[in-house]
């Protein structure tokens, strides 16, 4: 609320009710006017919060008591406005997934019906978004709108990091890791390989402040990191690293704690995602 309060709008009640604003823009403000600590924000809006709604959510199962109900909305009104507070999108998708894996491991399966409305609800939720995010507007074209953001630039974002890194501009090895600790280190900090790419081949949005990033595969910032080298033996960490917890997620307990983890675990081990988040999920998983 705090932060709502300093960029001047809320997140949420921006994409139901504003009408001819420039919701590009405005992300890219809800990102660089946050108050607080980002790594904090980081780890609070996009990992703590979704974890202690799909905690609820299987205590609601268990108990369906008033106390478990009002626990389980609350938490989920939270994570839906603190998700969507820069008009991201996926968050919200994949927070509906988190519940549908809690709710899969304690009836231990899905009726056919209730999987296709699932199914509808997701696809409705990303529609209404892109139409009210592109001002009421959907793109219906291979290379634009949904169809193009699912079809072609989660791939783009690879390529375009093969043809620039190693050649036009120098790897980045460690230093788009953590500022601090490349202050730590004594050596220079970067913006993400992303970052960079957006500003490479899409400056004009960038000035515009209408920019974010160019997200591709994990292997993307493998490689504008460490080059084929990392291209190589990324795989084999991600998969070190997924596959690790999810053999210690089988032989913990199965409470509510564990399986609320587990299934923001399940959704936070993407392929279509940056390499550096492999680095802090370990960490993370050890504070929690």
């Amino acid at each position: 609320i705090r932060d709502s309060s300093n960029i001047g709008f809320l997140g949420l009640k921006e994409m139901i009710f504003g009408v001819d604003v420039g919701f590009s823009s405005l992300r890219q403000d809800a990102s660089k006017q946050f108050g607080g600590n980002v790594f904090v924000k980081n780890q609070f809006l996009s990992n703590i919060l979704p974890v202690a709604t799909c905690v609820s959510y299987s205590f609601f199962i268990r108990r369906r008591t008033f106390l478990s109900r009002i626990l389980f909305i609350g938490f989920l009104s939270i994570s839906i406005l603190a998700l969507t507070y820069d008009f991201s999108k996926a968050p919200i998708l994949y927070l509906l997934i988190g519940l549908l894996f809690v709710n899969l491991y304690h009836n231990g399966y899905i009726k056919l019906r209730y999987s296709l409305f699932f199914v509808g609800v997701l696809i409705a939720v990303l529609l209404a978004q892109y139409y009210i995010l592109t001002s009421y507007n959907i793109p219906i074209a291979l290379n634009g709108g949904p169809i193009g953001r699912l079809l072609i630039s989660q791939s783009t974002g690879l390529f375009l990091a093969f043809d620039y890194f190693g050649t036009q501009h120098d790897y980045l090895w460690f230093s788009s890791l953590s500022s601090f600790l490349s202050e730590f280190l004594g050596s220079d900090s970067s913006p993400r390989a992303a970052r960079l790419l957006l500003e490479h081949y899409n400056g004009s949005a960038v000035e515009r402040g209408a920019g974010g990033v160019i997200n591709s595969l994990f292997v993307q910032e493998a490689y504008a990191n460490f080059g084929w080298g990392g291209v190589v033996i990324a795989p084999t960490w991600v998969g070190f690293v997924c596959q690790s917890m999810m053999n210690l997620f089988i032989r913990l307990p199965k409470n509510d704690f564990m399986v609320g983890l587990q299934a923001k675990m399940v959704i936070g081990c993407a392929v279509a995602c940056v390499l550096n988040d492999y680095f802090y999920i370990p960490i993370l998983f050890i504070f929690i």
